[in-house]
């Protein structure tokens, strides 16, 4: 079973993540032969279930935390549940579309993977996607590769090595199929961008070990290279997927 790292981080996580672009739930729909149900795994604040629900008649999604189901969007044909990734409460041969956002590095994948091939129909589609490090500037990109490699680093649990690899070197037991070039791009202010920071899972073990949060150690060149902190800048998060159909034998 998977980790529970983010219920203490629930609320904070709900309001500081960047929103998924419209296309990518568009794609997600257009590789499914069927739009009877999709099942969002690890849903979080539920953003990408939201946006499944204008392509697909239902929507359930799932998440270990209640607390962050607490917190998720909601939807006439979006139901939640508590639940595991690898124990699913849904039939077999069910479901049109997986959809597993900045999750799948969590997931014990011996048992998720057979749960996935269980539930998916015949032509069914099991998308995995993650996003890169946020891209502003020359000047403010390397404060942030600072603060997640260098403070928050040691406290990093092994399984995000797997996002610093964008997913390449996942296990991936399905018929794939090449992504486009999908990116999520807003304009945040400076307050936006500390608050993705300091959700990040890592944040509570650093603070437990040095009495004081992570951010402030960077906070000071930060805030001087971002320049009027009330004023937006654009925040570019490059995609990164896994996609594919069940293999015959699965």
């Amino acid at each position: 079973m998977v980790n529970d790292r983010f219920s203490e981080l629930a609320s904070e996580y709900a309001q500081y993540r960047p929103g998924y672009p419209p296309r990518l739930a568009e794609y997600l729909a257009s590789l499914t032969k069927g739009h009877q149900l999709a099942w969002d795994c690890a849903t979080g604040n539920g953003q990408a279930a939201v946006s499944l629900a204008h392509f697909y008649q239902q929507v359930f999604a799932t998440d270990l935390s209640d607390r962050q189901i607490i917190h998720a969007h909601h939807k006439s044909n979006l139901n939640y549940a508590v639940a595991a990734a690898e124990q699913a409460p849904i039939a077999a041969k069910a479901v049109d579309l997986i959809a597993v956002g900045q999750a799948i590095q969590w997931f014990n994948l011996g048992q998720f993977y057979p749960e996935a091939k269980r539930v998916l129909k015949a032509e069914g589609i099991l998308a995995a996607w993650g996003y890169s490090q946020p891209e502003i500037s020359p000047d403010i990109d390397p404060l942030l590769a600072r603060y997640y490699h260098q403070v928050l680093g040691p406290y990093l649990p092994p399984q995000l090595e797997l996002v610093e690899q964008r997913y390449q070197t996942l296990p991936f037991p399905f018929h794939e199929i090449a992504p486009p070039d999908l990116s999520m791009d807003t304009d945040w202010t400076f307050q936006q961008m500390l608050g993705m920071m300091a959700s990040m899972s890592p944040v509570v073990a650093y603070q437990a070990e040095h009495g004081k949060h992570p951010v402030e150690e960077i906070y000071g060149p930060l805030s001087a290279a971002w320049g009027d902190l009330e004023k937006p800048r654009r925040v570019h998060w490059s995609l990164f997927f896994r996609i594919g159909r069940p293999t015959q034998s699965g």
